[in-house]
């Protein structure tokens, strides 16, 4: 079964609608559930990703550790690394990110997230990006957002052509994710993104078996389509996530 705040952290890096969703946030409060906590307690995820366009594919590992501070509070640690191989060469990436959020779970979450990536290719680049991110929930939806600023330091690599600068500029970013939970134990999710002028939408499925243990599989699956590449991308993901608490 989903434990539903877990896998809702794993998609909290999606909206257009993230300053609407925050405007949503007081329009239906749901008094039932109000004193339950932001987060139960400590909880992690582990995640094995493959997936690729074109000629290009990246193996990797992702996690994610989220621990509650006070009541209505929570904090979200995010690390991955992993190797693309494809145009660039084989290439080793690295990354990890923060979230501080307020959650009320029968209404919603608005938060902050700030993250750094690492990619080795072309002499290696670094990103660093910022962001307002914030979630409504209805019942079985789940709607979220987050726009934010990306920016990379500038690179100077050396081919056989010659030697190259990559100068990229600072560029806005804005990403939304819809979540439909048709039952406890599966997720359907279709998601849009912008990142400066290349736009970008896909869809996913999480499929999640009953478990009797804080140990929680499931197996996740994506199609994404950009505006830069022929070959629609792909992901196929297997993870685990590991509560304080039975749910």
């Amino acid at each position: 079964m989903f434990d539903r705040p877990t896998m809702e952290a794993t998609i909290r890096h999606q909206s257009f609608f993230a300053l609407a969703s925050a405007a949503l946030l007081t329009a239906f409060p749901a008094v039932a559930q109000q004193q339950l906590p932001a987060v139960d307690g400590p909880s992690g995820k582990l995640m094995f990703a493959h997936g690729g366009t074109g000629g290009d594919k990246w193996t990797g590992l992702e996690g994610a550790l989220t621990v509650p501070l006070g009541h209505r509070f929570g904090l979200q640690l995010d690390g991955a690394a992993g190797g693309l191989d494809g145009s660039l060469g084989k290439s080793a990436f690295y990354g990890t990110g923060a979230h501080l959020f307020w959650r009320d779970p029968s209404t919603g979450m608005v938060g902050i997230e700030a993250g750094f990536a690492r990619l080795d290719a072309m002499g290696g680049m670094n990103t660093y990006s910022l962001g307002i991110e914030a979630e409504r929930y209805w019942n079985s939806v789940t709607l979220g957002g987050l726009i934010g600023l990306v920016d990379a330091s500038t690179t100077t690599y050396t081919t056989a052509f010659g030697n190259f600068r990559h100068d990229p500029s600072p560029h806005f970013v804005a990403a939304a994710n819809l979540a439909w939970y048709p039952d406890e134990n599966l997720a359907v999710t279709v998601s849009g993104s912008v990142s400066g002028s290349r736009a970008a939408a896909g869809v996913g499925i999480e499929w999640a078996p009953a478990s009797a243990t804080s140990a929680q599989p499931s197996i996740f699956a994506r199609a994404v389509l950009h505006d830069a590449v022929t070959y629609p991308p792909w992901q196929v993901s297997a993870s685990i996530s590991v509560d304080s608490q039975n749910h």
